[in-house]
């Protein structure tokens, strides 16, 4: 036998007594030859299913969704009726508020309160950073906290409130760049407190009882 493009070829063995001309060895090796094709053929397509059956296949594909009724939200629950009351206080003085006011995530998405205060009517005082605030003005500042702050010095002037929200809060008001959860379980109310630095003085015409709107809203940073 010999070996010849990888495919082993066998000439037909002839018997002692059979007729052994050109044609019949011809055909016994045209035959041979067919065999061996056909089985390395077959060899090789098993080889090649093998393969396609062992090999790794990995594919990705993406998944996406967008969620749905997403929305910021404050509820504040005032100690009082009709809102927070720091009653009679003295011109020049400083005073924390002695109850809590409660701000609760009413939302669906974690967030910071930002706040606002408000004073827009007739001979309304006008609202400062600083201390002291002055004539005609007054100085309102914010502190989330379980409990009363034990100083009026916890209010810095960072924490005071103006006429318009910051739109970057995080930072502000004791919230420590730690978002509040919704909802009113652990973790979904703060506490506020409020420090009121009176106007220094006052003139005549702007001289009656102030009331004010304190807004806080809900934000993303």
């Amino acid at each position: 036998m010999w070996s010849e493009n990888n495919i082993t070829i066998g000439v037909p063995s002839i018997r002692p007594g059979e007729p052994c001309d050109e044609v019949t060895l011809k055909e016994g090796l045209m035959k041979r030859i067919i065999e061996s094709v056909l089985t390395a053929g077959l060899l090789v397509l098993g080889v090649g299913i093998l393969q396609k059956a062992q090999a790794a296949s990995t594919d990705t594909m993406t998944v996406s969704v967008t969620p749905g009724n997403v929305a910021y939200g404050v509820t504040i629950s005032s100690p009082y009726p009709s809102g927070y009351s720091f009653g009679q206080v003295n011109l020049g003085a400083v005073t924390i508020s002695t109850s809590a006011i409660t701000v609760t995530n009413s939302g669906s998405i974690s967030e910071y309160f930002g706040m606002a205060i408000s004073n827009l009517g007739t001979n309304s005082w006008t609202p400062v950073a600083s201390n002291p605030p002055g004539a005609d003005h007054f100085r309102l500042a914010a502190w989330f906290s379980t409990a009363v702050p034990a100083s009026t010095t916890t209010f810095v002037d960072a924490n005071a409130l103006a006429a318009a929200a910051n739109t970057t809060s995080g930072n502000l008001f004791n919230q420590g760049n730690v978002k509040t959860a919704p909802g009113t379980t652990p973790g979904g109310n703060e506490f506020l407190w409020l420090n009121l630095s009176m106007p220094t003085s006052l003139t005549q015409s702007i001289s009656g009882s102030q009331n004010m709107t304190l807004s806080i809203d809900g934000q993303a940073n």
